[in-house]
C-alpha cells in the first residue's frame, strides 16, 4: 500500500518531507520539515531579475526650464542645456512563468532483520538474510523464486513525478534513531518498470556534503507545439543497513526517518 502527497514548490525554494521507517510497520507517517517555502497544495511561480540583470534608476539631473541658452561648464559644474528634457530608458523582456508541481509517493517502508534461520537437516541455526523487505499485509519477508531476498518492491519504493515546466531534483537522506546507532540505510535504483522512469540516481557524496538525489526533467517535453507534455518519473529504493549483533528490535519500532527534498537547482557542496 502507498500513501501519496502532492507538493507544489514555490519559486526557487525547496520542500522537504519525512518518511518514518519502521521494521515491519504499516503506513509511514508524514511530517513536513521546518523552514520550507511551502506546504500542502500551495502552488506558485518563480523567477526574479537578480545579480548582473538588476537595473537601477538614474542619477540626479539639474535642469532649468527657464534657461534659453546653454551655459558652459564651469569648474566641477557640467554644462547646462537650454532645455528641460531628460531621457529615461525603459527596460522590458518576455519570459514564461515556471510553475512547479511534484508528486511524492512511498511504500510502507517495513523491514525485518533476520538474525538466523533454522537448518532442518543439520538441526541447528545458521546466519540469516539480514535486512529484508517485509510485507505486513501477508506477514512475510519478500524473497525471489531463487530464494534470494527482494531488494526493490513497492513496499520500499520512493517515487517522484515531476509535472512542472522546469527541471527538479529530489534529494534523499536517511537519519537513524539515536537508539540504533549501528543501523544505517542506503538508496538504490537498478530497474525501471514504467514509461518515463528515470533510473539515474546520484549517490551521496562520501563526505556527506551532498545527499543522494534523483534528477527529473521538465514535463514541457511535447514533440509538437500545442500538444500536452508527459510527466517525468524518478524512483529510488531504500534498504536499512547494519545492526548491533546482540540488539533485538521489537515489532513496529521506528528505526529512522527518510527525508525527501524537492529542489529547483542541482545539489552541490556548500
Amino acid at each position: 500500500m502507498k500513501r501519496k502527497q502532492l507538493w507544489k514548490v514555490l519559486g526557487t525554494g525547496g520542500l522537504a518531507l519525512s518518511l518514518l521507517v519502521s521494521p515491519m510497520t504499516g503506513l509511514s507517517a508524514l511530517a513536513a520539515d521546518e523552514g520550507t517555502t511551502g506546504t500542502g497544495e500551495t502552488g506558485g511561480t518563480g523567477g526574479d531579475a537578480t545579480g548582473t540583470d538588476a537595473k537601477t534608476g538614474g542619477s540626479k539631473k539639474d535642469l532649468d526650464p527657464t534657461q534659453t541658452a546653454e551655459k558652459p561648464a564651469v569648474g566641477d559644474k557640467p554644462a547646462k542645456p537650454a532645455y528641460a528634457d531628460v531621457d529615461i530608458p525603459v527596460w522590458g523582456f518576455t519570459q514564461d512563468a515556471t510553475v512547479y508541481s511534484v508528486d511524492v509517493e512511498w511504500g510502507a517502508m517495513t523491514f525485518q532483520y533476520e538474525n538466523s534461520t533454522w537448518d532442518p537437516e543439520n538441526h541447528k541455526s545458521k546466519p540469516g538474510a539480514g535486512w529484508q523487505v517485509y510485507d505486513s499485509v501477508n506477514d512475510k519477508a519478500l524473497v525471489n523464486d531463487d530464494g534470494t531476498k527482494v531488494e526493490e518492491d513497492a513496499i520500499n519504493e520512493i517515487k517522484v513525478t515531476n509535472h512542472s515546466n522546469g527541471k527538479v531534483w529530489a534529494t534523499l537522506s536517511y537519519a537513524k534513531e539515536a537508539a540504533y546507532t549501528d543501523t544505517d540505510g542506503k538508496f538504490s535504483f537498478t530497474t525501471g518498470t514504467e514509461t518515463g522512469d528515470s533510473d539515474v540516481l546520484t549517490d551521496a557524496a562520501s563526505d556527506g556534503s551532498v545527499p543522494a538525489y534523483l534528477a527529473l526533467d521538465t514535463a514541457d517535453n511535447a514533440e509538437t507545439e500545442g500538444a500536452a507534455g508527459t510527466p517525468t518519473v524518478g524512483k529510488a529504493y531504500f534498504m536499512p543497513d547494519g545492526i548491533q549483533a546482540s540488539q533485538e528490535i521489537t515489532k513496529w519500532t521506528k528505526i529512522g526517518t527518510i527525508t525527501v527534498g524537492i529542489k529547483t537547482e542541482e545539489p552541490t557542496a556548500p
